[in-house]
């Protein structure tokens, strides 16, 4: 009996074991769940919401001398602009951004010389002006610094009168240049505030005047800097 006993207890033994290695061997371990990739920042659409000061002049040359008449407001306009990264991993990125202001600037030049007794002055305004650019940029995490340049656009009015006659105004269409730089900070994944330089330079264009005012034709050429400060609305 106690032989029977033992043989018992090692067959169980063995048995056991074996149980305990055909177990191990169907152990499929539960995967862990892969973690989600980050959206990357600044791979993505905004519209903004731009308020500005600008300062600069618009430039003439008249038959008889040639003057400046400042510009000098504080445009307020709206913004829209896509970025794209060059690869996921990349801090480089590429963009494109259209604007469009009004209030745009103005101002008066001194009196003008135009006959003996007879002073001319002129006027000049920016009712809007906008621009289409390209823009490459650096982002560090939530930090982003660019450079931007492109094609600016503005209706340019410029009034002249004189101590003898009330004045008339012509507009034109101007096309030109414009290039800066800025600074974006992302507060969360969605907003953003700005800081950005740009200088305009309108190129110029011929004003015609009816005889009364004895100034004829004038060459106008506005140019302007521009500091812009802001929040944006990614999506």
């Amino acid at each position: 009996m106690r032989r029977i006993g033992l043989d018992v207890l090692v067959i169980g033994a063995g048995l056991l074991g074996a149980g305990s290695a055909l177990a191990a061997d169907l152990y499929v371990p539960v995967p862990e769940h892969a973690a989600m990739p980050e959206s990357t920042p600044w791979n993505d659409c905004y519209v903004g919401l731009p308020i500005s000061r600008t300062a600069g002049d618009t430039l003439s040359r008249a038959p008889l001398s040639d003057y400046s008449s400042p510009l000098e407001g504080f445009p307020v306009g709206l913004q829209a602009g896509c970025d794209f990264k060059t690869a996921s991993s990349s801090p480089l990125l590429l963009g494109i951004v259209a604007d469009v202001f009004g209030n745009g600037p103005s101002g008066e030049s001194d009196p003008i010389p135009v006959a003996p007794g007879i002073d001319a002055l002129s006027a000049s305004s920016v009712p809007w002006f906008g621009t289409l650019r390209g823009r490459i940029g650096l982002s560090l995490d939530n930090t982003l610094f660019y450079l931007t340049a492109g094609l600016a656009v503005a209706q340019v009015n410029n009034e002249v009168s004189t101590t003898t006659f009330a004045g008339e105004t012509v507009f034109n269409t101007h096309v030109g240049w414009v290039a800066g730089a800025g600074i974006e900070q992302k507060l969360d994944e969605n907003w953003g505030i700005f800081a950005e330089y740009a200088y305009y330079d309108l190129g110029a264009q011929d004003y015609t005047y009816s005889a009364p005012l004895t100034v004829g034709t004038l060459e106008l050429h506005p140019t302007f800097h521009q500091i812009k400060v802001g929040v944006n609305y990614h999506f």
